[in-house]
């Protein structure tokens, strides 16, 4: 039987190709991840924006509600200095205001972040404003 005899360089070339696809394939794999990451990332931060509009709508419904529970009380507090006041208008309006309201932020995508661990998506400062966000809470 006839040996064959091994080419080095033969094999040393196929190993170098090889390798030099598997380093290609690894490189687009992590820009398409980046790429993906990023694409979520924007996702979430328009996302948080949304939240932090619509929190800012509802305590701004609160304030106008507020200043107009001041402006009756004030009206109830004129008419007992005056003297000319109805107990019974007095009680509908004391009524009324009894109660103020209560906000409630918006954390869905707060919670989402820290449900699907993408939180990590975002630096460390960030990471803190975004926790410091989802704290807030007034009642």
């Amino acid at each position: 039987m006839k040996k064959r005899k091994l080419n080095w360089k033969y094999a040393l070339g196929e190993i170098i190709i090889v390798s030099i696809g598997i380093l290609i394939a690894f490189s687009i794999n992590t820009w398409s991840t980046s790429l993906s990451k990023n694409n979520v990332r924007k996702e979430y931060k328009a996302s948080l924006i949304a939240d932090l509009n619509q929190n800012i709508s509802n305590l701004d419904r609160i304030i106008d509600s507020q200043q107009t529970k001041v402006i009756n009380l004030n009206k109830a507090v004129d008419r007992i200095e005056s003297e000319s006041y109805d107990l019974n208008t007095l009680a509908e309006i004391l009524f009324r205001e009894r109660k103020s309201p209560t906000f409630f932020p918006i954390k869905g995508t707060f919670k989402s972040l820290v449900a699907h661990g993408d939180i990590e998506l975002f630096n460390t400062t960030k990471h803190m404003l975004i926790f410091t966000m989802s704290r807030l809470e007034i009642s």
